[in-house]
Order: C-alpha cells, then sequence, then structure tokens
C-alpha cells in the first residue's frame, strides 16, 4: 500500500524499486525476468490499482473520495 504525497512523475516506481519491490509489468523499473513469466501466463501492463483516490472538488467545496474494488485480472494473481 502505497500514500502519494507529490504526484511527482513515477514516483511509486521509483520508491517501489528502491526499496526492492519493483512493480509488476513495469518496463522501465520493474524486473525483466518476472515480467516476462506473468507476459507469458496472459498478464499485461502495470501491476498497479488506485484503490481509493481523495480529491479536493472546488466545484462543491468538499474532499471527494472514489473507491475502486480490484479487477478479475488482479485478484486471479494476488489469490
Amino acid at each position: 500500500e502505497v500514500n502519494i504525497e507529490t504526484g511527482r512523475t513515477h514516483q511509486i516506481r521509483v520508491h517501489a524499486k528502491s526499496a526492492g519491490h519493483p512493480i509488476i509489468g513495469d518496463t522501465k523499473y520493474g524486473d525483466d525476468t518476472i515480467n516476462k513469466k506473468l507476459k507469458k501466463l496472459g498478464f499485461e501492463g502495470l501491476f498497479l490499482h488506485a484503490k481509493e483516490l481523495s480529491f479536493y472538488n472546488p466545484t462543491i467545496e468538499k474532499t471527494q473520495t472514489i473507491q475502486a474494488p480490484l479487477t478479475t485480472k488482479f485478484t486471479k494473481i494476488i489469490l
């Protein structure tokens, strides 16, 4: 689980790699061996999911939070 503070480009991807846990499917910062194995299983794209996003909406002058469950694609790999 990651909490983004700055919104800088590639922030999650760079930090995950530096912590020794590169994101699956990341062709720039990821692990080529793992990416190739999962591609053979039919997985493509970044294994990255926004479970919850919060932002201030100036139109209604409130913070809004949106939640999204994992897709089938993700649950097949992690379960």
